[in-house]
Protein backbone atom coordinates (compact mmCIF):
# COMPACT_ATOMS: atom_id res chain seq x y z
CA UNK A 1 0.00 0.00 0.00
CA UNK A 2 1.58 3.29 -1.07
CA UNK A 3 1.93 6.67 0.61
CA UNK A 4 -1.09 8.31 -1.01
CA UNK A 5 -3.30 5.33 -0.22
CA UNK A 6 -2.12 4.61 3.29
CA UNK A 7 -0.14 7.46 4.78
CA UNK A 8 -0.26 10.99 3.48
CA UNK A 9 -3.36 11.38 1.38
CA UNK A 10 -5.60 8.38 2.21
CA UNK A 11 -6.86 8.03 -1.34
CA UNK A 12 -6.65 5.49 -4.16
CA UNK A 13 -3.54 5.68 -6.35
CA UNK A 14 -4.48 6.99 -9.78
CA UNK A 15 -1.18 7.60 -11.50
CA UNK A 16 -1.78 4.89 -14.06
CA UNK A 17 -4.97 6.63 -15.18
CA UNK A 18 -3.17 9.91 -15.78
CA UNK A 19 -0.48 8.18 -17.80
CA UNK A 20 3.28 8.60 -17.62
CA UNK A 21 4.72 12.05 -17.11
CA UNK A 22 8.05 13.09 -18.57
CA UNK A 23 10.17 15.90 -17.16
CA UNK A 24 9.09 18.22 -19.95
CA UNK A 25 5.36 17.54 -20.18
CA UNK A 26 4.00 19.94 -17.50
CA UNK A 27 5.39 23.01 -19.25
CA UNK A 28 3.96 21.77 -22.55
CA UNK A 29 0.33 21.57 -21.36
CA UNK A 30 -0.35 25.23 -22.20
CA UNK A 31 1.03 28.69 -21.39
CA UNK A 32 -0.10 29.81 -17.95
CA UNK A 33 -2.07 32.75 -19.34
CA UNK A 34 -4.10 30.38 -21.54
CA UNK A 35 -4.37 27.45 -19.17
CA UNK A 36 -7.82 26.60 -17.81
CA UNK A 37 -7.04 23.44 -15.91
CA UNK A 38 -5.36 20.04 -16.13
CA UNK A 39 -6.37 17.59 -18.82
CA UNK A 40 -6.64 14.82 -16.23
CA UNK A 41 -7.91 15.40 -12.67
CA UNK A 42 -7.29 12.54 -10.26
CA UNK A 43 -8.29 14.01 -6.88
CA UNK A 44 -10.66 16.51 -5.31
CA UNK A 45 -10.58 18.41 -2.04
CA UNK A 46 -13.48 17.67 0.29
CA UNK A 47 -13.51 21.17 1.74
CA UNK A 48 -14.30 21.71 5.42
CA UNK A 49 -12.84 25.16 6.14
CA UNK A 50 -11.92 28.11 3.93
CA UNK A 51 -10.07 31.13 5.29
CA UNK A 52 -9.23 34.39 3.55
CA UNK A 53 -6.31 36.13 5.24
CA UNK A 54 -5.00 39.06 3.20
CA UNK A 55 -2.47 39.80 5.99
CA UNK A 56 -0.35 36.98 4.56
CA UNK A 57 0.14 38.90 1.33
CA UNK A 58 1.04 36.17 -1.15
CA UNK A 59 1.21 33.03 1.00
CA UNK A 60 4.27 30.92 0.17
CA UNK A 61 3.89 27.81 2.31
CA UNK A 62 2.60 26.13 5.44
CA UNK A 63 4.21 24.00 8.15
CA UNK A 64 2.77 22.08 11.10
CA UNK A 65 4.76 22.31 14.32
CA UNK A 66 4.03 21.79 18.00
CA UNK A 67 0.25 21.74 17.61
CA UNK A 68 0.03 24.87 15.46
CA UNK A 69 0.01 25.83 11.81
CA UNK A 70 2.60 28.33 10.62
CA UNK A 71 1.83 29.96 7.29
CA UNK A 72 4.41 32.24 5.75
CA UNK A 73 3.94 34.85 3.10
CA UNK A 74 5.24 37.83 1.16
CA UNK A 75 3.51 41.11 2.05
CA UNK A 76 4.18 42.61 -1.35
CA UNK A 77 1.98 45.72 -1.15
CA UNK A 78 3.74 47.69 1.61
CA UNK A 79 6.91 49.58 0.74
CA UNK A 80 9.28 47.96 1.36
CA UNK A 81 7.90 44.44 0.96
CA UNK A 82 8.16 42.31 4.09
CA UNK A 83 8.08 38.61 4.81
CA UNK A 84 5.83 37.27 7.57
CA UNK A 85 5.05 34.05 9.44
CA UNK A 86 1.60 33.85 11.07
CA UNK A 87 0.40 31.28 13.62
CA UNK A 88 -2.97 29.50 13.34
CA UNK A 89 -4.93 26.82 15.15
CA UNK A 90 -5.62 23.58 13.33
CA UNK A 91 -9.03 25.01 12.46
CA UNK A 92 -7.43 27.89 10.60
CA UNK A 93 -8.03 30.58 13.25
CA UNK A 94 -5.26 33.18 13.57
CA UNK A 95 -3.87 33.12 17.12
CA UNK A 96 -2.72 36.75 17.08
CA UNK A 97 0.96 35.79 16.99
CA UNK A 98 3.20 36.51 14.00
CA UNK A 99 6.88 36.90 13.14
CA UNK A 100 8.01 39.80 10.97
CA UNK A 101 10.78 38.45 8.73
CA UNK A 102 11.69 41.90 7.41
CA UNK A 103 12.38 43.51 4.04
CA UNK A 104 14.66 42.17 1.30
CA UNK A 105 16.36 39.74 1.30
CA UNK A 106 13.90 38.30 3.84
CA UNK A 107 10.66 39.42 2.21
CA UNK A 108 9.91 36.16 0.37
CA UNK A 109 10.02 33.15 2.75
CA UNK A 110 9.81 29.83 0.91
CA UNK A 111 10.51 27.12 3.47
CA UNK A 112 10.14 26.46 7.20
CA UNK A 113 11.29 23.23 8.87
CA UNK A 114 12.47 21.86 12.22
CA UNK A 115 14.60 19.00 13.53
CA UNK A 116 15.37 17.93 17.08
CA UNK A 117 19.10 18.11 16.39
CA UNK A 118 19.45 21.27 14.29
CA UNK A 119 16.46 23.36 15.38
CA UNK A 120 14.57 25.62 12.98
CA UNK A 121 15.65 26.46 9.44
CA UNK A 122 13.92 29.16 7.40
CA UNK A 123 14.47 29.58 3.66
CA UNK A 124 14.10 32.66 1.48
CA UNK A 125 13.97 33.05 -2.26
CA UNK A 126 15.69 36.36 -2.88
CA UNK A 127 16.63 38.74 -5.71
CA UNK A 128 13.69 38.30 -8.03
CA UNK A 129 14.16 40.98 -10.73
CA UNK A 130 10.73 41.97 -12.05
CA UNK A 131 9.29 38.77 -10.56
CA UNK A 132 11.59 36.58 -12.67
CA UNK A 133 11.99 33.39 -10.62
CA UNK A 134 14.52 32.04 -13.12
CA UNK A 135 17.06 34.54 -11.74
CA UNK A 136 16.28 34.03 -8.06
CA UNK A 137 18.91 33.30 -5.42
CA UNK A 138 18.48 31.70 -2.01
CA UNK A 139 19.28 32.22 1.67
CA UNK A 140 18.75 29.75 4.52
CA UNK A 141 18.68 30.90 8.15
CA UNK A 142 19.18 28.80 11.25
CA UNK A 143 16.70 30.45 13.61
CA UNK A 144 16.22 30.59 17.36
CA UNK A 145 12.53 29.71 17.01
CA UNK A 146 11.42 30.35 20.63
CA UNK A 147 13.15 33.76 20.54
CA UNK A 148 11.49 34.67 17.23
CA UNK A 149 8.06 33.77 18.61
CA UNK A 150 8.59 35.85 21.75
CA UNK A 151 10.03 38.88 19.92
CA UNK A 152 7.74 38.78 16.90
CA UNK A 153 10.71 39.39 14.59
CA UNK A 154 14.02 37.83 13.50
CA UNK A 155 16.43 40.58 14.47
CA UNK A 156 17.76 38.80 17.57
CA UNK A 157 16.91 35.26 16.51
CA UNK A 158 19.35 34.37 13.70
CA UNK A 159 21.98 31.81 14.71
CA UNK A 160 23.49 31.34 11.26
CA UNK A 161 23.01 32.64 7.72
CA UNK A 162 23.79 30.26 4.84
CA UNK A 163 24.08 31.45 1.27
CA UNK A 164 22.36 28.72 -0.72
CA UNK A 165 24.45 29.47 -3.79
CA UNK A 166 24.13 25.90 -5.09
CA UNK A 167 20.41 26.53 -5.58
CA UNK A 168 18.62 27.43 -8.80
CA UNK A 169 15.32 29.38 -8.63
CA UNK A 170 15.50 29.82 -4.86
CA UNK A 171 15.24 27.29 -2.01
CA UNK A 172 12.57 25.28 -0.23
CA UNK A 173 14.28 23.69 2.80
CA UNK A 174 12.84 20.56 4.41
CA UNK A 175 14.53 18.21 6.87
CA UNK A 176 14.65 14.57 5.70
CA UNK A 177 16.48 11.44 6.83
CA UNK A 178 18.52 8.91 4.89
CA UNK A 179 19.97 5.91 6.71
CA UNK A 180 19.31 7.57 10.08
CA UNK A 181 21.21 10.72 9.08
CA UNK A 182 19.27 13.99 9.29
CA UNK A 183 19.82 16.05 6.14
CA UNK A 184 18.30 19.15 4.57
CA UNK A 185 16.54 18.84 1.20
CA UNK A 186 15.60 21.70 -1.08
CA UNK A 187 14.27 21.95 -4.62
CA UNK A 188 14.41 24.14 -7.70
CA UNK A 189 11.19 25.58 -9.06
CA UNK A 190 11.89 25.93 -12.78
CA UNK A 191 11.55 23.69 -15.81
CA UNK A 192 15.20 23.56 -16.95
CA UNK A 193 16.70 20.43 -15.36
CA UNK A 194 15.05 21.10 -11.98
CA UNK A 195 16.79 19.25 -9.16
CA UNK A 196 16.45 18.33 -5.52
CA UNK A 197 19.66 18.89 -3.54
CA UNK A 198 20.23 17.25 -0.17
CA UNK A 199 22.70 19.00 2.10
CA UNK A 200 24.97 17.84 4.89
CA UNK A 201 23.76 20.21 7.60
CA UNK A 202 27.03 20.32 9.55
CA UNK A 203 29.03 21.17 6.43
CA UNK A 204 26.69 23.90 5.26
CA UNK A 205 26.68 25.45 8.73
CA UNK A 206 30.47 25.27 8.90
CA UNK A 207 31.08 26.89 5.52
CA UNK A 208 28.09 29.24 5.33
CA UNK A 209 27.66 28.35 1.63
CA UNK A 210 26.07 25.31 0.04
CA UNK A 211 28.45 25.41 -2.93
CA UNK A 212 31.42 24.52 -0.74
CA UNK A 213 32.89 20.98 -1.09
CA UNK A 214 31.04 18.39 0.97
CA UNK A 215 27.89 20.48 1.53
CA UNK A 216 25.88 18.66 -1.16
CA UNK A 217 25.36 15.08 -0.03
CA UNK A 218 23.02 13.97 -2.84
CA UNK A 219 21.26 15.48 -5.82
CA UNK A 220 18.70 14.21 -8.32
CA UNK A 221 16.62 15.54 -11.18
CA UNK A 222 12.89 15.93 -10.71
CA UNK A 223 9.79 17.25 -12.46
CA UNK A 224 9.13 21.01 -12.72
CA UNK A 225 7.36 23.64 -10.67
CA UNK A 226 8.00 22.48 -7.10
CA UNK A 227 6.82 25.16 -4.69
CA UNK A 228 7.52 23.29 -1.47
CA UNK A 229 8.56 19.96 0.03
CA UNK A 230 6.97 17.79 2.74
CA UNK A 231 8.71 14.86 4.41
CA UNK A 232 6.89 11.73 5.64
CA UNK A 233 9.26 10.07 8.10
CA UNK A 234 7.23 6.87 8.51
CA UNK A 235 7.37 5.96 4.81
CA UNK A 236 10.66 7.76 3.99
CA UNK A 237 8.91 9.55 1.16
CA UNK A 238 9.30 13.13 0.00
CA UNK A 239 6.22 14.95 -1.27
CA UNK A 240 6.74 17.67 -3.86
CA UNK A 241 4.06 20.37 -3.67
CA UNK A 242 3.85 21.48 -7.29
CA UNK A 243 2.11 23.61 -9.88
CA UNK A 244 0.91 21.96 -13.09
CA UNK A 245 2.22 24.80 -15.26
CA UNK A 246 4.34 27.77 -14.22
CA UNK A 247 2.44 29.60 -11.48
CA UNK A 248 -0.82 27.69 -11.90
CA UNK A 249 -2.48 24.50 -10.72
CA UNK A 250 -2.37 22.01 -7.85
CA UNK A 251 -0.28 18.82 -7.93
CA UNK A 252 1.21 16.56 -5.24
CA UNK A 253 3.95 14.07 -6.13
CA UNK A 254 5.16 11.44 -3.65
CA UNK A 255 8.76 10.31 -4.23
CA UNK A 256 10.65 7.34 -2.82
CA UNK A 257 13.69 9.27 -1.62
CA UNK A 258 16.08 6.31 -1.51
CA UNK A 259 15.20 5.30 -5.08
CA UNK A 260 15.50 8.88 -6.33
CA UNK A 261 18.95 9.26 -4.77
CA UNK A 262 20.10 5.94 -6.23
CA UNK A 263 18.73 6.67 -9.73
CA UNK A 264 19.80 10.31 -9.76
CA UNK A 265 16.32 11.33 -10.84
CA UNK A 266 12.71 11.25 -9.64
CA UNK A 267 10.57 10.52 -12.69
CA UNK A 268 7.57 8.16 -12.89
CA UNK A 269 9.62 5.18 -14.03
CA UNK A 270 12.32 5.70 -11.39
CA UNK A 271 11.05 6.85 -8.02
CA UNK A 272 7.43 8.06 -8.18
CA UNK A 273 5.18 6.50 -5.57
CA UNK A 274 2.13 8.47 -6.68
CA UNK A 275 1.04 11.72 -8.25
CA UNK A 276 -2.33 13.44 -7.91
CA UNK A 277 -3.67 16.47 -9.72
CA UNK A 278 -6.59 18.70 -8.70
CA UNK A 279 -8.97 20.79 -10.79
CA UNK A 280 -7.95 24.12 -9.23
CA UNK A 281 -6.28 26.71 -11.46
CA UNK A 282 -4.90 29.10 -8.83
CA UNK A 283 -1.30 28.89 -7.58
CA UNK A 284 -0.71 26.18 -4.99
CA UNK A 285 2.16 27.19 -2.69
CA UNK A 286 2.07 24.87 0.33
CA UNK A 287 0.62 21.66 1.75
CA UNK A 288 0.61 20.16 5.25
CA UNK A 289 -0.81 16.98 6.71
CA UNK A 290 -2.30 17.35 10.21
CA UNK A 291 -2.38 14.67 12.93
CA UNK A 292 -6.19 14.82 12.91
CA UNK A 293 -6.22 13.51 9.33
CA UNK A 294 -7.02 16.83 7.66
CA UNK A 295 -5.00 18.39 4.86
CA UNK A 296 -4.07 22.08 4.60
CA UNK A 297 -3.45 23.85 1.30
CA UNK A 298 -2.31 27.46 0.92
CA UNK A 299 -2.30 29.53 -2.26
CA UNK A 300 -0.81 32.85 -3.34
CA UNK A 301 -4.14 34.64 -3.67
CA UNK A 302 -5.39 36.89 -0.85
CA UNK A 303 -8.92 35.42 -0.97
CA UNK A 304 -9.55 31.79 0.00
CA UNK A 305 -5.83 31.37 0.50
CA UNK A 306 -6.15 28.76 3.28
CA UNK A 307 -8.22 25.63 2.61
CA UNK A 308 -8.60 22.70 5.00
CA UNK A 309 -10.26 19.38 4.24
CA UNK A 310 -9.62 15.85 3.07
CA UNK A 311 -8.50 14.53 -0.28
CA UNK A 312 -10.74 12.14 -2.18
CA UNK A 313 -10.19 10.28 -5.43
CA UNK A 314 -12.05 11.26 -8.56
CA UNK A 315 -14.00 8.19 -9.73
CA UNK A 316 -12.53 6.70 -12.86
CA UNK A 317 -14.68 4.47 -15.11
CA UNK A 318 -13.38 0.90 -15.17
CA UNK A 319 -15.22 0.05 -18.40
CA UNK A 320 -16.06 2.00 -21.52
CA UNK A 321 -19.54 3.59 -21.43
CA UNK A 322 -22.19 1.71 -23.36
CA UNK A 323 -23.09 3.09 -26.79
CA UNK A 324 -26.35 5.01 -26.88
CA UNK A 325 -29.20 3.65 -29.01
CA UNK A 326 -29.71 5.59 -32.21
Amino acid sequence: MNTITAGIFQIIALLAVAGPLSANEPSAIAPADQWTGPEVVTARLNLMTTVSDPALGAAQGVAYHDGKLYIYGDRYKPTPRRGVIREYTLKGDFTGREIDCGPAPFNHPTGLTWSDRHGCFLGFTAKQPAGNWRESTAIILQVDWPRALIDGHLRNAIFKRIEDDAAVNGCRPQFVSIEEQVLLATSDYGDVRPSVRIYDVARMLEHGRTSKPGAIKHTFLTTPYTQNLLWDESSKQLVAVQNVVAGRGWRLTAIDLQKAVKAGRAYPEDAFVDQITFEFTDELEGFARLPNGLDVFVTAQTERNIRIGTIEPVPVPTTAPAAEDE
